[in-house]
């Protein structure tokens, strides 16, 4: 997964691509705790707040292994912050 801006309120989306053996499962983690029923490639956050900021993984699993994801952040704009996503000619 990508580290993810959001504004407060907002929304973002974290995602992984994995090959395997299926069925594979998927379980998204925050800051070291299960998220319950987050079970898929893509996990969306909406009504971003500051207890939702921080670091997010995921694991991927079969019936023969697992990997862990590379962890990926979450950063809350607040205030006057701002943040280029895209700039076109």
């Amino acid at each position: 997964p990508q580290d993810q801006v959001a504004g407060a309120g907002g929304s973002a989306t974290f995602h992984v691509e994995a090959t395997g053996a299926p069925p594979l499962s998927y379980q998204w983690y925050f800051a070291g705790t299960e998220i319950p029923n987050a079970t898929n490639a893509t996990l969306k956050l909406t009504g971003v707040s500051e207890e939702q900021t921080g670091r997010y993984w995921v694991v991927v699993s079969n019936a023969l292994d697992f990997v862990v994801s590379d962890k990926a952040s979450l950063t809350l704009l607040t205030g006057d912050s701002f943040k280029i996503i895209s700039c076109r000619e």
